[in-house]
This record gives structure tokens, C-alpha cells and sequence, in this order.
């Protein structure tokens, strides 16, 4: 142990909160019991340095767990479960003084373990407490209701709703006035759309041999996944944009980011007919660029995988999962020659008739990122963290529906635009 660092599950302390157990060392060493019992244990190394090296003053087996009784009997609630060991120069273990080990197990009540203080043999104050990397800190809100729920995970949701406006076969409807992420989505298709090797061709084709099938809304999805993976916002993201409010015990906040490439994708499945019936390379619908391009960024360790649908990407790693789903909500008619405010009602989009063209595919986008419980590194933790809040505020900022619809011109504007381009039309 005395070869090892300190980490989650392991510390080492000075042997004075066992020779002078003040007011003070109580408490230091009640915070220490607590934070390791409500993670997974660990052991405390009494009569060392931080370096790990014996301070050669004795410590008394009996004095300590006297005193290391009384303080989970009366500073901690609920008690916890512990263990030691003693190594000392009496059993030639140490050249002089020695060594207490404290092992703390694993909190098994059904509330988490806290430092209380009582008054009246009542408890008047609690204060919970978490073992994290090389630190014991005050847990978080989150945290606390993890401990509670004994749900060791920490979630971060978030849900909104984007529009693209496309045709009845897929293809992006050309309109006056959009979104700036539609223009993403039209380069995006017009590289599909090649007339070399027309990816959007193949699967079009193949849908009209097969009446049944639902390829072309595979289509929609792939494409709005697609671009979603390409978009230029997330060229921007980077480790100067993971700016959280940190706790006091990290002292640095950094991780690896790489671009993704083609070949870093994993299909859930290759049984789609987006695939069987293309050409292209896997994935097939992701851009080609040179490996100068930085595009999507994405953890040094993670992968990303799309599921057999193409209504889902996420990303993965050892720390969390990262998911973006599209769910189909409705089809009504897209942005005509009115502003949308001015749409009260909007008609029931059928494919089968020819005379709908443009329509609005509404798309939930919902990100739950799941975090396992701060583990070896707060830190990587805190980063990762960061990491999938930065890209849900990049969702927020370049795909807001509402946005969009302020900076629309006025409907009267509007309409005075249309009656211009009438007369102009009427001059030419």
C-alpha cells in the first residue's frame, strides 16, 4: 500500500488524528469514514505522510479503536462497518512506531452515511460526504439523490424539438426562408444526391419495387442523423469550450478529443437496405472528407454507434453514454407561401397523394447522457460531464425552432415581399 498513490480507495494520514483525537481530528477523520463508505470502501493508512512514508510515532491498537468507535457510534449516522490492521516496530513490522489501517466497507443501510453533530442526543446538523479521486468532498445535489435512490449513476436529459422541412420523398424542400441547419442538411444531400453514385437514388429505387417498404423514411432519418454528425457547429467544439463550475477539489478540467471519421461509426446492425442496397462505403450516408478536416468531436476513448433505424447515435465511452434519438412526431404542411404564425391549422400530410410536396418532418431530439458514480477520476468525471453539456447548449443555440421564428420577417412584411415579387414578376 505504502508503494501505492492515493485514489479513490485509498489515503493516507498523518498518525495525529489518532495520538491527539481533539475536537477537530474527530471530525477529520468522521468526513474521511463517511466519504469512503458512501462510494465503495477503501482504507485509510493512519501514521503516514502524504507521500506514503511511516512517520515512526506509535500508535496505540487499543487507543485507536476506542477512539474510532466512538466516532461512528456518535459522529456518524448511520454507522458504518470497518476493519483494520496494525503494523508496528514491536512486531518487526516497522523499523519504528507504527502503522494503523482502517478499512472502511461499503455503505449496505438503506440511507447514505453523514457527519452529524447532535444536541440532546438528537441529531441537529448532517453533512454528506463523498470519496472522489485523491479527495473527500461535499457531495452534490445530484449526488445526494443518487445516494438516496441507491441509483449510482448520474443523469443529464434534455429534450427539444427541431423542424426540417422536406418533400414527400425525402428530398429537402426548397423554400424562401429556413432554418441555417437546413442549408447543412441541403449540401449534405446534394453530396447523396451525386448523379455518379446517387446513394438517395438507390434507396428511392428501391422503394418503389417494394411497396411496402418504409425506406424512404429511413431515408429522413439517415439524413437528419447525418448531418446532426456533420454539422459545422460541432467543427467548433473543444476543450477551451468545457467551462463548467467546478468544485474545489479539481483543479484541472482536460481530455483528448479526436475527429470523427467514417470508419469510427459501428452500425448496430447491416441488415438495413439503406446498406444493402448501396454502393457507398460504411456508413454510406456520412460525408467523405480528407483526414485534415476536423469534423464532430468526439472523447479520445469513445465510439459512436448508430442503431439499425438510423433514429439514433450515441456515443460511448467508459464514463457515459451519450444518446441523440429522432422520433417522428407528425407530418403537416411545410412553410408555403405564408409565415408559419400565420398557420393555425395544419393538414394531414398523406403520401399518397401526389399533390403534397413540401412538408415539415417535426423531430424530438432527446440527449440522456448517463454518468457512472465519480469514480477513480473526479476529474475525467467533471470533463466528460462538461463535455455533453457543451453539445446540448450547441443543440440548443444552432437548432432552436423558435429562434428562427423571431427572426422571420413580420407577417405583414411578409406578405408585402410576396405582393412585390408579383409585381416584378408582372413587369419581366
Amino acid at each position: 500500500m505504502l508503494n501505492s498513490e492515493e485514489n479513490d480507495v485509498l489515503d493516507f494520514k498523518s498518525e495525529e488524528l489518532l495520538t491527539n483525537p481533539n475536537g477537530e481530528n474527530r471530525y477529520k477523520l468522521a468526513k474521511h469514514i463517511v466519504g469512503f463508505a458512501n462510494h465503495r470502501g477503501g482504507k485509510i493508512v493512519i501514521g503516514v505522510n502524504d507521500e506514503g512514508e511511516p512517520e515512526g510515532e506509535y500508535i496505540t491498537e487499543e487507543g485507536a479503536l476506542g477512539t474510532i468507535s466512538e466516532i461512528t457510534d456518535t459522529r456518524i449516522d448511520p454507522s458504518v462497518d470497518f476493519s483494520h490492521s496494525i503494523y508496528s516496530e514491536d512486531k518487526d513490522d516497522l523499523s519504528e512506531g507504527s502503522v494503523f489501517v482502517l478499512t472502511v466497507n461499503q455503505s449496505s443501510n438503506s440511507l447514505p452515511s453523514a457527519v452529524v453533530e447532535r444536541s440532546g442526543g438528537k441529531i441537529r446538523k448532517r453533512e454528506y460526504r463523498i470519496r472522489a479521486g485523491e479527495s473527500t468532498r461535499l457531495v452534490t445535489n445530484e449526488e445526494l439523490v443518487s445516494l438516496f435512490e441507491h441509483d449510482m449513476e448520474s443523469n443529464l436529459s434534455h429534450s427539444t424539438n427541431i423542424r426540417y422541412l422536406l418533400k414527400g420523398e425525402g428530398i429537402p424542400a426548397d423554400l424562401k426562408y429556413k432554418p441555417k441547419y437546413h442549408y447543412a442538411l441541403e449540401r449534405h444531400f446534394e453530396e447523396l444526391d451525386d448523379e455518379d453514385d446517387s446513394f438517395v437514388d438507390e434507396v428511392l429505387n428501391h422503394k418503389d419495387s417494394n411497396e411496402n417498404s418504409s425506406d424512404v423514411y429511413d431515408l429522413q432519418s439517415a439524413l437528419v442523423i447525418s448531418s446532426l454528425l456533420s454539422g459545422f457547429r460541432f467543427k467548433l467544439l473543444h476543450e477551451s469550450n468545457l467551462t463548467p463550475k467546478m468544485s474545489d477539489e479539481t483543479e484541472e478540467l482536460s481530455f483528448d478529443l479526436k475527429g470523427l471519421q467514417p470508419e469510427d461509426v459501428i452500425l448496430e446492425s447491416k441488415s438495413n437496405p439503406l446498406l444493402e442496397n448501396s454502393s457507398l462505403e460504411k456508413p454510406g450516408f456520412l460525408p467523405s472528407y480528407d483526414s485534415s478536416t476536423v469534423n464532430y468531436q468526439v472523447p479520445e476513448t469513445a465510439e459512436v454507434h448508430i442503431n439499425e433505424e438510423f433514429t439514433e447515435f450515441s456515443i460511448r465511452s467508459e464514463q457515459f453514454t451519450f444518446t441523440v434519438s429522432i422520433e417522428h412526431l407528425g407530418w403537416g404542411i411545410g412553410l408555403p407561401e405564408r409565415h408559419p404564425e400565420s398557420m393555425r391549422e395544419h393538414a394531414v400530410f398523406d403520401p399518397q397523394e401526389p399533390d403534397r410536396t413540401n412538408s415539415t418532418l417535426n423531430v424530438h431530439l432527446d440527449i440522456d447522457s448517463k454518468f457512472p458514480y465519480p469514480d477513480q477520476d473526479f476529474t475525467e468525471y467533471e470533463s466528460h460531464k462538461a463535455y455533453c453539456e457543451r453539445i446540448i447548449n450547441i443543440f440548443e443555440e444552432a437548432y432552436d425552432w423558435e429562434i428562427y421564428i423571431e427572426q422571420l420577417p413580420h407577417e405583414k412584411i411578409f406578405h408585402l415581399e410576396e405582393k412585390m415579387d408579383e409585381v416584378l414578376e408582372k413587369i419581366d
